[in-house]
């Protein structure tokens, strides 16, 4: 891997953390997961996710609920289920979370341009 390319995915890790500030990275995770299915989804599809046993899932999301991140509603179509919903609170967040990324690739690709001009240069 290039130099170029380790910094930018740790610059792009680093503003993870700086914006999201949330309890480990399941919970950066699900809410990511959820605001790619349109900020609403039900929790039993959040539990297919392969990447954490359900205890640690259950744990994240419930600390997702409490920091005001996610609603838990009664979901309509499954009596025993329940819906999770992004708030504005996580909304903001993710907004704040995307334009550090941009941010970061914008630098990144400038940096490139310019080693590349050089190179073409020689």
């Amino acid at each position: 891997m290039r130099q170029e390319t380790a910094e930018m995915l740790i610059n792009i890790i680093n503003a993870q953390s700086d914006v999201m500030r949330l309890k480990g990275r399941a919970s950066q995770h699900i809410l990511i997961h959820l605001a790619h299915s349109g900020g609403k989804l039900p929790l039993k599809e959040l539990y297919l996710l392969p990447l954490w046993t359900n205890k640690t899932l259950r744990n994240h999301i419930l600390h997702l609920e409490n920091d005001g991140m996610i609603e838990l509603l009664d979901d309509p179509n499954d009596g025993r289920s329940k819906i999770a919903l992004l708030t504005k609170k996580s909304r903001c967040k993710l907004a704040k979370y995307e334009e550090k990324i941009f941010d970061v690739l914008k630098k990144h690709t400038r940096s490139n341009a310019t080693s590349f001009a050089e190179l073409s240069a020689e």
